[in-house]
């Protein structure tokens, strides 16, 4: 019984896991038995011992012979075990040389692949925001955009000190998003010395209007890019792109107006 029990142990180091160990050890015992006979030696239902037996097959372990129309199984030789594990180094060798192949042309393609980390861009000066503005609008008609949102910052200091408006950097693209009837959803942060309140709008004429200095703060999200700019004495912007990135900002303007 113990020299059962670690032969079956070292049949599972050989493919043949749970009752595929015992049905090798009964075959090998009485030569060609049919399912049924196989079930009732090992204790086991014959529909779930006809099935491990197929895979068997299929692995080259058990051999099969109709007889009168029933199926008989059998183990033809003890080397067949033998037979399979050589079969299995010559599978090993051989996935061995098509490696290095495959290896290669995944490097390649690590190229392709997109990274995670965000892209980003640097506009600087009354020129670059400009520039940013005409590249957000080449962005929008490229990917056919019918609606980008838009958060901006207002405060009591930025109405009274501001020298500038928005439309003075970028009058060109409000107008070009009208006359293609794309529309801007915005957010509006209203505070004196804290954030009082965020107000939801899609009036472009309301946001030419707003004022571009004294440190005010655009954020335009087009798709999987979001486009931030600064209005400074020396002005300047950020195109970053990061999916993820993009849908957090969509989530927090949708969520700050509930």
């Amino acid at each position: 019984m113990g020299q059962n029990k670690e032969l079956l142990k070292q049949l599972e180091h050989m493919w043949l896991h749970g009752k595929q160990a015992d049905i090798f050890i009964a075959l090998y015992r009485r030569w060609a038995k049919p399912a049924s006979s196989i079930a009732k030696i090992i204790g086991s239902e014959r529909t779930n011992t006809y099935k491990i037996i197929q895979t068997m097959i299929r692995n080259g372990i058990v051999s099969e012979v109709n007889k009168k129309w029933i199926k008989y199984f059998f183990i033809s030789d003890k080397d067949v075990l033998r037979h399979k594990l050589n079969q299995d180094k010559e599978s090993v060798i051989n996935k061995e040389k098509i490696l290095p192949f495959i290896e290669s042309e995944l490097t390649k393609r690590n190229q392709e692949r997109v990274s995670a980390l965000p892209t980003v861009n640097f506009f600087e000066g009354t020129d670059g925001v400009k520039q940013l503005f005409d590249d957000m609008y080449t962005q929008i008609i490229d990917e056919q955009y019918l609606e980008i949102k838009f958060f901006a910052s207002n405060t009591l200091a930025l109405q009274s000190t501001s020298t500038h408006n928005l439309h003075q950097y970028a009058q060109h693209f409000f107008d070009e998003l009208q006359r293609k009837k794309i529309s801007i959803q915005w957010y509006l942060g209203n505070w004196i010395m804290m954030l009082d309140s965020i107000l939801k709008s899609d009036n472009i004429q309301e946001i030419k209007e707003l004022p571009a200095g004294n440190s005010s703060i655009n954020i335009f999200v087009t798709g999987e890019t979001i486009y931030l700019i600064i209005f400074k004495h020396i002005p300047f912007g950020l195109k970053i792109e990061n999916e993820e990135f993009a849908d957090v900002i969509q989530l927090l303007l949708k969520l700050s107006c509930k």
